[in-house]
């Protein structure tokens, strides 16, 4: 606007009132309309949106692959390192993956690749309750899973006082908070294991409550 104004100026007779130079400036947008806008990209939908994703999913993993596995990275909730980093995504990949299983009604087929989340949930233990601002309730209880396979994955040291035992693949389903505990056939005993299933959270941000008993379902483990 002012570069058209420096170029009429000199070609303006001294006699035209100020009130009209005045206004001069109001009337060249009006006079020279601005260019319109371009218009966002349409966001993509269905088969779009699903290559858009699994575009940048090969990236990521081409660059996790790529990475120092005991680097340090930045994320929603402590640093974590790049092996625990790339679990992480798989993890939330497979929860979230879930949600779309649950909505369809469709069965969906697990593997022993479920471990790494397994790893997680089970690492997870004090985390729950520190994130909550909570006492973590004594020792984290011992826990054994039945993989997919039929393999037999446990952690810490054998105590019937004070477990979780059952199926793997309901297991992370709990500690993603995509099954209410009650909506399992997980056997668990001892209050610290109780009170850690009731409110099981294995990703990072805020606190989260897991779904009301019957609101979630889907094939058993």
């Amino acid at each position: 606007q002012n570069a058209v104004l420096r170029a009429i100026l000199p070609a303006i007779p001294r006699a035209i009132p100020r009130a009209i130079l005045r206004a001069i400036p109001r009337a060249i947008p009006r006079a020279i309309p601005s260019p319109p806008r371009p218009r966002p990209p349409a966001k993509p939908v269905g088969r779009e949106l699903l290559a858009v994703w699994r575009e940048y999913f090969l990236r990521m993993c081409d660059l996790l692959g790529a990475a120092d596995p005991d680097a340090r990275l930045k994320w929603f909730g402590p640093d974590m390192g790049v092996r625990m980093f790339t679990t992480a995504r798989q993890m939330e990949t497979w929860a979230h993956g879930q949600d779309v299983y649950d909505l369809l009604r469709v069965p969906r087929r697990n593997t022993d690749r479920l471990k790494n989340i397994a790893v997680i949930g089970v690492r997870t233990f004090g985390w729950t309750f520190v994130n909550r601002k909570l006492a973590v309730p004594g020792d984290a209880p011992y826990v054994q899973l039945t993989a997919p396979s039929g393999a037999i994955w446990e952690w810490g040291t054998p105590d019937d006082g004070n477990c979780v035992t059952g199926s793997a693949v309901e297991f992370c389903h709990v500690v993603t908070q995509g099954r209410n505990i009650a909506d399992t056939r997980l056997h668990v005993a001892g209050a610290a294991a109780t009170q850690w299933m009731a409110i099981a959270q294995c990703f990072a941000g805020p606190p989260e409550n897991p779904p009301a008993p019957g609101t979630r379902g889907g094939q058993p483990g």
